[in-house]
């Protein structure tokens, strides 16, 4: 109980020195909306490789995971950063020995820059092309792409809500929460 409100006395004064110029009481808001709600995946959600395979990659139960939603405004390259994830994985996966699942969510129509996006950063973690949506139609995630990604526990209940490739801040939360539970 203590590491809880630790955490979310943390993840509120990250997130509040972060967004300097928001609306802070909006943000609180957000937290205490989004904080322990659990996160409803689509059935059958369709993965691609680099190469432009497409996958099998069942979400799942029981896990930690972290997910990583990009909507289909602005630049997409900008907003997911594949270089910082693969570092970021690569150290979590070290940290863990491989018991975070690591889920993209992709909304877009543009499929062919998307893999080749993929290609070019040599990304080979399976990435979902959400084409209609569906995850945060059924999430309603929030439209700041500093709040769609989520840190969650075995029962997909958030945890952490912010990206952290981002925000050192956060990045440094994320390490911290995941090391306490796999040491």
């Amino acid at each position: 109980m203590a590491l809880r409100l630790f955490i979310i006395f943390c993840l509120n004064f990250v997130i509040f020195a972060s967004c300097k110029n928001h609306d802070q009481a909006q943000i609180a808001q957000l937290i205490k909306e989004k904080k322990k709600k659990k996160v409803i995946f689509p059935n059958n959600p369709i993965f691609i490789t680099a190469n432009g395979d497409t996958i099998n990659f069942p979400i799942a139960k029981n896990q930690n995971k972290i997910l990583i939603y990009i909507d289909s405004a602005g630049c997409t390259s900008c907003k997911l950063q594949l270089g910082q994830w693969k570092n970021f994985i690569s150290y979590i996966d070290s940290t863990t020995d491989n018991a975070i699942t690591f889920l993209f969510f992709i909304h877009t129509k543009n499929y062919q820059d998307l893999r080749y996006l993929l290609k070019q950063n040599s990304f080979k973690y399976p990435i979902s092309i959400n084409t209609r949506d569906s995850l945060n139609i059924l999430n309603q995630f929030p439209n700041r792409i500093l709040f769609q990604t989520f840190l969650l526990n075995e029962k997909d209940e958030i945890e952490i809500i912010g990206n952290p490739i981002h925000n050192t801040n956060l990045k440094d939360l994320y390490i911290k929460l995941i090391k306490k539970r796999y040491q």
